[in-house]
């Protein structure tokens, strides 16, 4: 929308950006904290976890989160935090079963973690109707 001088216009606005925010702050939130995600471009979602002495694969993480929404706590230099990403626990999930369709799952690089997962690239969180994102030209 561009120039409107019509102040109550531009505040109905705000006050439904308002309400919107509200919305995704009610609910149960996971929070995850990936210090190094605005560094890499991505976040690690973990959903398959080992006990440490080895073992069958058990799911855990986003497969067993009855959170209402995800929370990623972004950084660049692994140990400020810059930034908070919020989406809603399904349409990661969409993302996450995409992604793992198309590159299988993986595991961290980290020796202390059990864990398989999906790396999901920033910018795939933030484009969620697949529809409208960019294509690469072929």
């Amino acid at each position: 929308m561009g120039y409107n001088p019509n102040w109550d216009v531009d505040l109905r606005e705000g006050e439904i950006s308002e309400e919107a925010v509200k919305a995704g702050c009610s609910g149960t939130v996971e929070v995850k904290r990936q210090a190094r995600a605005l560094h890499f471009g991505s976040v690690f979602v973990e959903v398959q976890q080992r006990p440490r002495r080895g073992g069958a694969w058990k799911p855990s993480g986003l497969s067993t989160s009855t959170a209402d929404h995800w929370a990623f706590q972004l950084g660049a230099n692994g140990r400020d935090i810059m930034s908070t990403l919020w989406i809603a626990t399904d349409e990661l999930r969409g993302i996450v079963d995409e992604l793992a369709y198309e590159q299988g799952y993986r595991e961290p690089v980290h020796d202390d973690v059990q864990g398989r997962g999906v790396v999901v690239p920033l910018a795939r969180l933030l484009v969620l109707d697949h529809d409208t994102a960019p294509r690469r030209a072929a």
